[in-house]
Formats: structure tokens, sequence, C-alpha cells
């Protein structure tokens, strides 16, 4: 791949990029090897610092991914059909964004986007309680980001709420909906660090308006919301270490990240780790 930044003014600035990508597959542990696959893809971006508190940018790109090993090939202990014939996603995505800073200590930040995916790779549920990894004929993913953040020397907090329309565009899908893409994401971020070595962090994540698929009778539900808080404490004790204690999930909230599968409930860990 190459990129190059390209200045227009003093206050703007472009970036283009190029990168090719290809997949060679040379062994599949007796089974028939897939053929090579590649993609071009590119990427073009403008931002403009409007004034001292106000930036802009908006940014277009072709991007693909290939199928991960596990996509192709894990059956996952029988309950998965491998599918090493999956084809790479490609996309065209597009954002927008401003960036207003109020004073040197808050910030805030609005971002558009929308992405249109061609041969989006999903899990899809087959009957006899079976599931295969899919390439689907095209999907679109658009949306906001909104984020408010504060920082000075000791405190930061934020803000922030993702609004997400995920919607299967194939006609001939039985759902317009794409699995676990929530529709609402909020985040709030709280922490301070101190002078003589001490820190907290507390962080709340809420995800609502998703959709599952029963694989019982491959009805498609709507999942639960769920609320989830995760606080974390430190304290720095000799060369750059730091004794920790967190606890996720601190009300002991049930939630389900896929239909069906309970996630871990209210848990402590407590360690010693590198000051980052």
């Amino acid at each position: 791949g190459i990129e190059q930044e390209i200045p227009l003014t003093n206050t703007v600035l472009s970036i283009a990029g190029l990168n090719y990508d290809i997949i060679d597959p040379v062994f599949a542990n007796g089974a028939s090897v897939r053929g090579s696959s590649s993609s071009l893809n590119g990427y073009l971006g403008v931002s403009a610092e409007l004034n001292t508190s106000l930036r802009t940018h908006v940014h277009i790109s072709s991007k693909s991914r290939f199928p991960t090993l596990k996509e192709l090939y894990s059956e996952v202990l029988g309950r998965n059909i491998a599918n090493p014939n999956l084809s790479s996603e490609n996309s065209i995505n597009v954002e927008i964004g401003v960036k207003y800073i109020f004073n040197s200590e808050i910030s805030f930040n609005c971002n558009l986007f929308r992405n249109k995916i061609k041969d989006l790779i999903v899990l899809v549920n087959l009957p006899d309680n079976k599931r295969q990894f899919q390439n689907i004929g095209q999907a679109e993913l658009k949306g906001v980001e909104i984020e408010v953040a504060a920082k000075t020397s000791n405190f930061d907090a934020s803000l922030g709420y993702t609004f997400l329309s995920a919607v299967n565009e194939t006609p001939s899908a039985q759902s317009k909906n794409l699995q676990y893409k929530p529709k609402h994401m909020l985040h709030i971020t709280l922490g301070s660090n101190y002078s003589f070595g001490f820190s907290w962090r507390a962080e709340t994540s809420y995800f609502g308006r998703q959709f599952g698929v029963n694989p019982d009778n491959l009805a498609w539900s709507n999942m639960p919301d769920y609320f989830l808080i995760n606080v974390r404490t430190a304290y720095n004790i000799f060369n750059g270490f730091e004794l920790f204690a967190s606890i996720n999930n601190l009300t002991d909230k049930y939630y389900e990240s896929e239909y069906g599968y309970p996630q871990a409930g209210r848990n402590l860990i407590i360690g010693i780790g590198l000051v980052l």
C-alpha cells in the first residue's frame, strides 16, 4: 500500500491512498484448496481547519475484507457447516465529520457515515440447529456518531452516542434486518488520576434495538436491550507497574450478545500490570 499527504492550503490537507491485497491459500489439511483472491482499494480524504476551534473532514474509501479461517473452515464442534467458498466483503464508505473545541478542555465531535457493502459475511442459521457463514448480496449501514468530551489535568469524561441503521438490501432476503447490529449505542466514561499514584475509571454502555435469530425455529427476535457498568481502580507501585482491580458488569446484568448465548455476570479481576 501507499499513502500520501497533499497540503492544499495552510489549513486544508488532503490524503490519498491505494492498497492491493492478495490471499493465496496453499494447504487445507487434505481438503480442496480454494483459489487465490485479490482486491484493489483506495482512500481519499480532505480535512480543513476552519479556525482555531472548528475542524471538518470528508472521507471516501473502498475497502475489502477476506474471510477469516474461522469463517471458512471452522465447524465449531459439529454445529457449523464449513464454507470454503466464501467471497470477500467489499464496501464503499463515506464519512463527513466536524469537530468543535469550545476551549482547551471541552470538545464536540459529530460524524455522519454511510457504508454500502457487497457480499457481507454473516452467520446464517440453518435447519437442524446448524449454522454457516454466508455472503449476502448487499447491505447498507448508515448513521451518526456524536461525542462530547472534557479533560483536565487529572479528570476526564466523555459521552458518546451512535445511531445505526443496518439494512439487508438483498432482494431475496427473508428479513431486511441484520443480526447483532444495535440501532442505539450509548457510552459514558468518567475517570480521574491523582498525584499520589491512584486512579479510577467508570464506564457505562447501553445497547438497544438489535435483532437475533432463534436457532430452533429460525424466527427473527428482538433482543432485549441491556446496560452495563464496568469500574476499575489502580495504584502505581514501582517502576511503571500498577496494582489494579476491576469489576465488570457491576450490576450483574443478564444479557445476551448473541441469541441463546448469555454473557458473564459480575466478575472481579485483580492483578499487576504495566502503566500505559
